[in-house]
């Protein structure tokens, strides 16, 4: 299993916001995304709402369903990295913020 990735609050907020506007829940989103244990998923999907942390493999496929395109996902981490700078940890900066496009390079919708 690929590493957790820790990722701003900015863009679980943005995640949770988008899913909301589709009136989805986390269990109809993990179904979307062809998750089978609907519980354990939306599980995963709620702590990345939360905190930011999720991995890199769910992050694509979370992105995938909720018709979120790496556009967004990239002018959103650029926003944090202003606010954030190197090494800050202040509220909305969670970890090394340079990591946090690593799930959706290389992919296309």
């Amino acid at each position: 299993m690929t590493k957790a990735e820790n990722l701003s609050t900015l863009l679980s907020t943005y995640f949770k916001d988008r899913r909301l506007a589709l009136g989805l829940r986390p269990g109809e989103v993990a179904r979307r995304m062809g998750y089978r244990s609907i519980v354990g998923a939306s599980n995963q999907i709620g702590r990345f709402e939360e905190t930011g942390s999720i991995h890199a493999e769910l992050f694509v496929k979370l992105a995938l369903a909720l018709n979120i395109e790496q556009a967004t996902v990239e002018r959103l981490d650029g926003e944090v990295r202003l606010e954030c700078g190197e090494g800050n940890e202040q509220k909305g900066c969670v970890g090394d913020q340079s990591s946090s496009l690593r799930p959706l390079r290389g992919r296309r919708r």
